[in-house]
């Protein structure tokens, strides 16, 4: 099954031949769900012999379900457009990370959908930003934005009904000394902005080798918590080859030793040759690829496609850290969340920390009817976390548990 998948993968991306085994239809139907690549999958499938003898059924609920997406996204990414003129217009240059970019290397773009779009934002330009997002009918998620939110946040949040922007005041958080070394990596990109045109508008992002190392860093992020999926790994893919030419690998490289990453790196390049039939992929050696594609399938995209998978990032990360609960007391990191995790389920929290006990409450009884109901099951989460664990012993993934001034750029 997970083979006629990636043939389906194939097939839409470089027109390779369908040389099926047995498809099982509902099951790549659920894969594409959660991979968040309905559409992409659709639309390599819709014209096959094998595809027109599945169910009648199943054929019109992919079809409307990738048709659904399709037209959503096209929304989504005109009222994209539409805001960033407005803030552009102001002499804001917000740079876009991973979204439209990524999504501009499909051969049909609108086949990879996604709710929201971030933006890295310089954060002296808060006020104006907040201001024109404001008149233009989104509120921000947070009560209020404290100078230290200003200087330590990750994302500060603007929801409207149509789309969600993640202004970026970071790249990734400054909560842990692993996240604080992806940022280093990044010290200078904001400053070193890629210009490109499109749809008659001006628009800015990364530079293309800080690009792909972003996507790289990205990955690795989630793939550290819950766990990362194959679309995250089409978006690296496509960008690698896209911009091949541009890209300075040398600095790329030196990014991931830094995080020591090299393995992790190399496996994941063999498997987009190999799995995803993208060949002018960087060529390193690694370890066997297997257990990590089955991982990468396994997780969906973001790791998020249930809550039993989303909560054994708890286990994955009380086993990483020296300082976190060991053996069986694992259960308790479930319980007792630090406040910095709490502070992103509860934002309101940073303003009021006394209230710790209150929403750790709050988020038992949440777990607590999440498992009456049959949605979480704790042992199932601790055995994913255990399995993961030896992935990162495998591909000899270390989060950093502090900052080597060596690293600092």
């Amino acid at each position: 099954m997970y083979s006629d998948f990636f043939t389906l993968i194939r097939h839409y991306f470089h027109q390779t031949p369908c040389l099926f085994s047995n498809p099982d239809w509902e099951k790549i139907y659920e894969l594409a769900k959660n991979h968040h690549i309905l559409p992409l999958i659709y639309e390599a499938a819709r014209t096959l012999p094998e595809f027109q003898q599945a169910s009648p059924s199943l054929q019109m609920n992919f079809q409307s379900k990738a048709i659904g997406l399709i037209v959503g996204q096209q929304t989504r990414t005109d009222f994209f457009l539409e805001t960033y003129g407005h803030l552009t217009k102001k002499g804001l240059r917000p740079l876009i990370l991973k979204g439209l970019i990524c999504r501009l290397l499909y051969p049909q773009p609108d086949c990879r959908p996604s709710s929201d779009e971030d933006l890295w934002i310089d954060p002296k330009d808060f006020p104006l930003y907040d201001s024109i997002l404001k008149k233009c009918g989104y509120h921000c998620v947070l009560e209020q934005v404290s100078p230290s939110m200003l200087k330590n946040a990750q994302t500060i949040n603007y929801e409207h009904p149509l789309l969600t922007l993640e202004l970026h005041i970071n790249p990734f958080s400054t909560k842990s000394d692993t996240h604080k070394a992806m940022n280093r990596i990044f010290s200078q990109a904001l400053s070193q902005a890629h210009t490109f045109h499109y749809n008659g508008q001006t628009l800015y992002t990364l530079s293309p080798t800080h690009h792909c190392l972003f996507l790289f860093v990205h990955l690795y992020k989630h793939f550290l918590s819950a766990g990362a999926g194959i679309r995250q790994l089409l978006d690296l893919c496509l960008f690698q080859q896209a911009y091949q030419e541009e890209i300075d690998q040398t600095v790329v490289d030196a990014g991931i030793r830094s995080l020591k990453l090299t393995t992790f790196y190399a496996a994941l390049m063999k498997i987009g040759r190999d799995t995803l039939g993208f060949s002018s992929l960087p060529q390193k050696s690694s370890p066997d690829t297997r257990p990590l594609l089955l991982e990468l399938v396994d997780a969906g995209c973001y790791g998020s496609h249930s809550d039993t998978r989303r909560y054994s990032s708890v286990f994955t990360q009380a086993t990483l850290h020296p300082s976190a609960i060991k053996g069986p007391l694992h259960f308790l990191s479930i319980l007792f969340l630090p406040f910095s995790s709490m502070c992103i389920l509860y934002p309101q929290l940073s303003h009021r920390p006394w209230l710790l006990p209150f929403f750790w409450i709050k988020r038992w009884k949440r777990i607590g009817r999440q498992m009456l109901h049959g949605n979480i099951h704790l042992m199932q989460s601790y055995q994913t976390g255990k399995n993961r664990i030896r992935l990162f012993r495998l591909y000899k993934i270390r989060p950093i548990e502090k900052e080597d001034p060596s690293h600092r750029h």
